[in-house]
């Protein structure tokens, strides 16, 4: 075995380790991971069906079945969850079709297939940096995943924690349409490199001052909170 090949390899491994771990650690509302994933088997699918990769077609439409038949039970009332089995097996299953449709069509640009998973990773990688800049261990959880502040916000805001049953929902409702935009962007720019890596690049600055100015807001309404419960 070359360095080549034994650097892909572990490449491989990573990706595909962090990208299932990345949609486990996004399972934190009613339908918000069953429906990143369906969003990306959908986009994988119309990717494949451009480049008339019709077995990986069908091989997005039997996942996308699969989990649109659970999301009905989980949305929004949350009956039914992936768990981490479920999580993990999702994102091994999307993440192993995603290398499968570059490797079988060359034409594919490899990191336009990185946009269909750019929140769960980005959720993950700034999960990462937040606990590395905080000094807490890697595998400690917080309450300071993008979706959970959405819930909160919409907590404090309209709902108060006793209606968790709407905001929990409807943080997902909100969500959604923010992890599908990249989805969509990438079925126009999968044939140039250096279009899929500006796009990813300016969703990320985009990640992060929604979620920055998310924080701001967030601390800016616990304080009004406060004062009002200090006035009465």
């Amino acid at each position: 075995m070359t360095y080549g090949t034994f650097g892909s390899l572990v490449f491989t491994i990573v990706l595909t380790g962090g990208i299932s771990h990345s949609i486990n650690l996004i399972d934190g509302l009613n339908g918000l991971s069953m429906g990143v994933s369906m969003m990306i088997s959908l986009g994988l699918a119309g990717l494949a069906y451009s480049v008339e990769d019709y077995s990986i077609l069908m091989m997005c439409g039997v996942v996308l079945s699969s989990v649109a038949g659970l999301f009905i039970f989980n949305f929004p009332f949350g009956k039914i969850f992936l768990g981490d089995a479920g999580a993990y097996s999702m994102g091994h299953v999307l993440t192993w079709i995603g290398i499968l449709l570059i490797s079988r069509n060359p034409e594919i640009a490899p990191f336009s297939v990185m946009l269909f998973f750019f929140w769960p990773v980005m959720d993950m990688l700034f999960a990462i940096y937040r606990r590395l800049r905080t000094g807490r261990r890697l595998d400690q959880p917080d309450r300071l995943h993008f979706h959970q502040l959405v819930m909160r916000g919409l907590e404090i805001v309209f709902f108060g924690k006793k209606k968790r049953n709407w905001s929990n929902p409807l943080a997902t409702m909100i969500i959604l349409p923010m992890a599908a935009t990249p989805i969509v962007t990438a079925q126009f720019v999968y044939q140039s490199d250096k279009a899929s890596v500006v796009s990813f690049g300016v969703f990320l600055i985009l990640f992060v001052l929604t979620y920055l100015a998310g924080m701001a807001w967030a601390r800016r309404w616990a304080k009004v909170g406060t004062r009002r419960t200090s006035v009465r």
